[in-house]
């Protein structure tokens, strides 16, 4: 591997995990622009309109929490600070970005993080990135005697603090120096460290050798007759067959993945104990399937209009008892001429068709 994308901040724990780790950003990222959205209005103290209730008690959270930081008096505060530092200690890294920065006239300093997601990170004494930033800020202001770390989680009611003295600061840098020099080695050596809190989020994962190996293994279980395809990141495949291969492949995986997760749920609700999982219910879904009985109930109290508003119509049903009444065989047309009215009628909508590969019956 001779190309080393420049790491973010952000990355930093996943790269100390596995050196060769490298940022997926062609992933949904529905979750990073809502966070964008999120951090701006912490940034500027102004809550858009189009913010969800729940997303503004998030921001208002967050402004909450600082309120107290950036009012005591003879302090400085820094939005959206970046952090040039990261990038001159190494070629390799790129500029940080902390969220608030509070600097004391006392030589203390608070460096604020919002994480806005619903998982939880590392507590702030052990996180990668914010050790980073306690480096920058270190190397920024040299009077500086104390960072004092806010991890603050709103949608998990979590905060997270610890303080780095400047006394740190030497066991920070060697720790990120090792990180880098790890990565630099791991490269250069085309060696991998896959691990399942990493792999999920690496770029290379479609093509990693050691992930093609597991997942080949896997696969050959299920089929010993299997064909491989040379390429293994589908948006570089481009020859039929080779699809073909990838998708007898991708079958194969499924149902190893399909039984792992039935036989060991089943195992959970016998009483295993499974280390980093926990057995969750979901709740099926309600319905009413007598309307006669439920509007004997709530005709006192709801309109038939109203009533009318919440029902719902089984196409299939009204079609069935349409074309009990059609003439001996007339059902065919009847059910068109149904189907005819409805759409004249505004009543009836057609979704759009979905497609999906399914595998050619010999």
């Amino acid at each position: 591997m001779t190309d080393t994308p420049k790491i973010s901040p952000s990355s930093l724990k996943y790269i100390r995990l596995s050196p060769c780790f490298e940022n997926d950003q062609g992933g949904d990222k529905t979750a990073a622009d809502e966070g964008t959205k999120l951090h701006a209005a912490c940034e500027t103290g102004v809550i858009p309109e189009d913010l969800s209730e729940e997303q503004r008690q998030v921001v208002q959270q967050c402004l909450a929490y600082a309120q107290p930081l950036v009012s005591r008096p003879g302090s400085q505060v820094f939005k959206e600070l970046s952090l040039h530092e990261l990038a001159e200690l190494s070629p390799h890294m790129r500029r940080g970005k902390a969220d608030l920065v509070v600097l004391h006239n006392n030589g203390t300093a608070e460096l604020i993080d919002w994480k806005m997601g619903r998982n939880p990170v590392d507590d702030a004494e052990e996180n990668d990135q914010q050790k980073a930033y306690v480096i920058a800020l270190f190397r920024r202001w040299p009077h500086l005697k104390a960072v004092k770390v806010h991890l603050v989680q709103p949608r998990r009611d979590e905060v997270s603090t610890f303080t780095f003295n400047r006394s740190s600061l030497t066991k920070l840098q060697l720790e990120l120096a090792n990180t880098i020099t790890q990565m630099e080695k791991f490269r250069a050596a085309d060696k991998y460290a896959p691990r399942t809190d990493t792999c999920l989020w690496c770029a290379r994962r479609h093509s990693c050798p050691a992930m093609v190996g597991t997942v080949t293994t896997i696969a050959k279980n299920y089929d010993a007759e299997l064909k491989l395809p040379e390429e293994f990141h589908p948006s570089k495949v481009t020859s039929p067959v080779a699809m073909a291969a990838m998708l007898d492949l991708a079958s194969s995986v499924d149902k190893w993945v399909q039984s792992a997760r039935h036989h060991f749920t089943q195992a959970a609700l016998n009483g295993a104990d499974i280390p980093g999982y926990e057995l969750r219910e979901k709740k099926a879904m309600r319905s009413v399937d007598d309307a006669k009985a439920t509007w004997a109930v709530v005709r006192d109290v709801v309109g038939q209009e109203e009533f009318l508003e919440a029902c719902s119509i089984s196409l299939p049903e009204l079609e069935k008892a349409w074309c009990a009444r059609a003439p001996r065989g007339q059902k065919g047309a009847a059910k068109e001429a149904l189907t005819e009215k409805l759409v004249e009628a505004g009543a009836l909508k057609q979704g759009a068709p979905s497609h999906y590969l399914g595998k050619v019956r010999k």
